[in-house]
């Protein structure tokens, strides 16, 4: 079996993750990188141009690997609201098992959201096309449009809350956690589409 060879574009890449990952974004420079690399500032700037450009690639290579995750999920047909609990659960133990085994990379990809960068980049995190059946679902059966994007926000980033937690070893990361994890968030998610009359004709 060939082994890939990691290119230096990987590597700065891999390497930048994992030094925000370890020391947060506030202090975080590109001499970092290349010290940790043994490579020249030349080579950083010549492939990222900017420690701005740098950072969004990371991001981006987080968010192609969380939408892979995704690629071959069926999309269901969703006509009651326990379809939608069930296959919203689904994706979500896929999605918080891939951060929890990725640790170095849901730590920046989550430090990166909530930065400055995030904002100024205009990063867009793409729905799945498996959650377009739930979307369609919602938008039929509840008076939420403005407030999907509330839902889709709120479960990835308490989602990536725990996550974080769980590398950290503050919480196990055992299936019966995740699944008090997911009991607590799919109460959360109701109420949040439930509230203000959202809910039309949901059975």
């Amino acid at each position: 079996m060939k082994i890939k060879k990691i290119t230096n574009k990987e590597l700065l890449l891999d390497t930048t993750m994992q030094i925000i990952a370890e020391g947060g974004l506030a202090f975080f420079s590109m001499r970092q990188v290349t010290d940790a690399c043994g490579v020249s500032d030349s080579l950083i700037y010549r492939h990222y141009e900017t420690k701005e450009k740098l950072l969004f690639q990371c991001y981006l290579r987080v968010e192609q690997k969380i939408q892979a995750l995704f690629e071959q999920e069926a999309i269901p047909v969703i006509e009651t609201r326990e379809d939608l609990c069930r296959h919203i659960h689904d994706i979500w133990i896929k999605y918080i098992s891939f951060l929890v085994q990725n640790p170095y990379q849901t730590i920046f990809y989550f430090e990166y959201r909530d930065s400055k960068y995030y904002r100024s980049e205009k990063a867009v995190d793409r729905m799945p096309f498996c959650f377009w059946s739930a979307r369609a679902f919602l938008e039929q059966h509840a008076n939420c449009k403005l407030r999907l994007e509330y839902c889709r926000m709120y479960l990835s980033d308490v989602t990536g809350s725990f996550a974080r937690r769980m590398i950290g070893g503050e919480l196990s990361s055992d299936s019966e956690s995740m699944e008090l994890i997911w009991n607590l968030l799919w109460s959360g998610f109701s109420n949040l589409v439930k509230s203000g009359e959202v809910y039309k004709t949901l059975r």
